[in-house]
C-alpha cells in the first residue's frame, strides 16, 4: 500500500512538472526574441501569445499547452497500468481508478496556472484542461470544443467562449459520464476553478472593455484569457 500511494505521488508530480512548462515564454523567446509577460496582458497562455506574437506562434503555444495536459493524463494511465498487480484491492474499485487519473489532470492543470519555472504564476488553464479531458473524458472534452468554437465565431471574445466552454464540460460529463460521481464532482470543481481565474475577464465583461479576437494581427495592450 505505501509503495502504490508513493509511486501515485511521483505521478502526480511528474503530471504537475509537464503542465508547468512555460510554453508560451519559450516559444515567445524562440520565435521574437520576447518575454511575453512583458507584452500584451502579460498572460502566458494561448491569446497572449496569439495578440503578441502573431497567429503562427499562437497556434504553437495552443497545441502544445493542449499537449502538456495529455502527458499529464497519460503519466497516470500508463503508471496505474504499470503497477496494476500492485494495487491494493480497495483501490480496485472505479473511484480506485478515477480519482488518481482526475488528480493528475488537476495537477497538469495547476502546473500550468501555477508554474514554478515563473514564480508560481502561469496561464489560466483552458487549453491545458482540454489536452486533460481529451484524455480522461473525450466526449466531455469534445463537446465543449465544439461550444468554444460557436460561441467565438459568435462573440469574437476569448474569454466568453472560454467561460462558456468551461461551465459546459460538467454537464457534459453529466450526461456522457454520470455513472462516476468522482467524474462529476472533478469536473465541477475544475470548471469553478477555471472561471474563478478568469475574474478580471469577466468584470471587464461587465463593463464592456473586453477586446474581441483578430487572427493574424498582433495585438494592443489589452485584454487577456488562458
Amino acid at each position: 500500500m505505501i509503495l502504490y500511494l508513493v509511486t501515485l505521488v511521483i505521478a502526480l508530480a511528474i503530471a504537475y512538472l509537464c503542465g508547468s512548462i512555460p510554453v508560451a515564454l519559450i516559444v515567445g523567446r524562440a520565435t521574437a526574441g520576447v518575454d511575453i509577460r512583458q507584452h500584451g496582458s502579460g498572460n502566458t497562455g494561448t491569446t497572449n501569445a496569439l495578440r503578441t506574437l502573431g497567429w503562427k506562434a499562437g497556434l504553437v503555444v495552443f497545441v502544445l499547452d493542449v499537449l502538456k495536459g495529455v502527458a499529464g493524463g497519460l503519466v497516470m494511465i500508463v503508471t496505474l497500468a504499470l503497477i496494476g498487480n500492485q494495487v491494493p484491492v480497495e483501490a480496485q474499485s472505479g473511484v480506485g481508478v478515477d480519482l488518481p487519473r482526475a488528480l493528475a489532470s488537476v495537477a497538469a492543470i495547476l502546473g500550468h496556472m501555477f508554474s514554478p519555472f515563473m514564480g508560481f504564476k502561469g496561464g489560466k488553464g483552458v487549453a491545458t484542461m482540454l489536452g486533460a479531458l481529451l484524455v480522461l473524458l473525450p466526449f466531455s472534452a469534445l463537446c465543449a470544443l465544439v461550444l468554444f468554437g460557436l460561441v467565438l465565431l459568435i462573440s469574437r471574445i476569448v474569454s466568453v467562449a472560454s467561460i462558456v466552454a468551461v461551465i459546459s464540460v460538467p454537464f457534459f460529463t453529466l450526461l456522457f459520464y454520470g455513472h462516476s460521481l468522482t467524474y462529476v464532482i472533478f469536473t465541477f470543481v475544475l470548471a469553478f476553478v477555471v472561471v474563478l481565474a478568469h475574474k478580471k475577464n469577466i468584470i471587464r465583461l461587465a463593463q464592456g472593455q473586453e477586446p474581441r479576437i483578430a487572427l493574424g494581427r498582433k495585438a494592443d495592450k489589452k485584454g487577456s484569457n488562458s
